[in-house]
């Protein structure tokens, strides 16, 4: 079970963003999960604690070789998402659009 939070503004985030680091909450970022006294942010690192917690590396390739194969995927996927996420955050945005 899980409870999922779509912040619906900047400011709605950054409150909740100050109630996290207020608590303790080593990187608060999004995504993240909070599984009883467990707090993690990060995509990779939360993707890795849900596979570790439900024995399920099969999700992560059958061999080394596989595992290095979706290292490689991650990475890709972090790059564009960092780039996407620089340009809709961006002041300019509506003109970058157009």
């Amino acid at each position: 079970d899980y409870t999922e939070y779509n912040p619906q503004s900047r400011e709605e985030w950054g409150v909740k963003k100050q109630k996290f680091i207020d608590s303790g909450f080593a990187l608060p970022n999004l995504p993240y999960l909070i599984d009883g006294d467990v707090k993690i942010s990060v995509s990779w690192a939360v993707a890795r604690y849900i596979i570790e917690k439900y024995n399920r590396n099969d999700l992560v390739g059958k061999n080394s070789k596989d595992g290095v194969n979706v290292i490689m995927i991650m990475g890709v996927v972090r790059d564009l998402a960092s780039t996407f996420a620089t340009i809709i955050t961006s002041e300019d945005y509506s003109q970058k659009i157009s």
